[in-house]
């Protein structure tokens, strides 16, 4: 019966009981923003699939390498090198991997890598020049 006792303090107490009715019934409401919210990510995500799809990849040295400043134009140059092809974790390449990077995007937590990734990149399977 100690799992009941916060359903008897809601019943007491006349403000927490107003405030937990409020929030049943703002429910549906909040379904309908997050129906909206889903349905904007998920435009963007598919524009941004057809505007960036195949060019977050980068290429990574091993880390003994000696040759650091070597400029990669294309991912050739780069397996030349000994170096690995790698796609960077917020990317438009599926609908999922979009759809995970606008909501990085739109909830500011690392937007400003993607932001900075997106004005550098030249075309797919190449390295542009680094701007920022």
């Amino acid at each position: 019966m100690r799992i009941l006792r916060p359903i008897r303090i809601i019943n007491r107490n006349e403000g927490l009981r107003i405030s937990i009715h409020c929030l049943i019934r703002a429910i549906p409401n909040i379904y309908n923003v997050t129906f909206l919210k889903v349905m904007f990510f998920s435009i963007f995500s598919i524009v941004g699939i057809n505007l960036f799809k195949g060019k977050y990849w980068y290429c990574v040295l091993p880390k003994d390498d000696p040759i650091v400043e070597v400029k990669f134009k294309n991912s050739h140059m780069c397996f030349d090198q000994g170096g690995t092809w790698v796609r960077d974790a917020h990317n438009f390449d599926s609908f999922p991997t979009a759809l995970f990077s606008i909501f990085s995007i739109a909830s500011t937590a690392g937007w400003a890598a993607t932001m900075y990734k997106s004005a550098d990149f030249a075309d797919v399977g190449e390295v542009g020049e680094r701007h920022n």
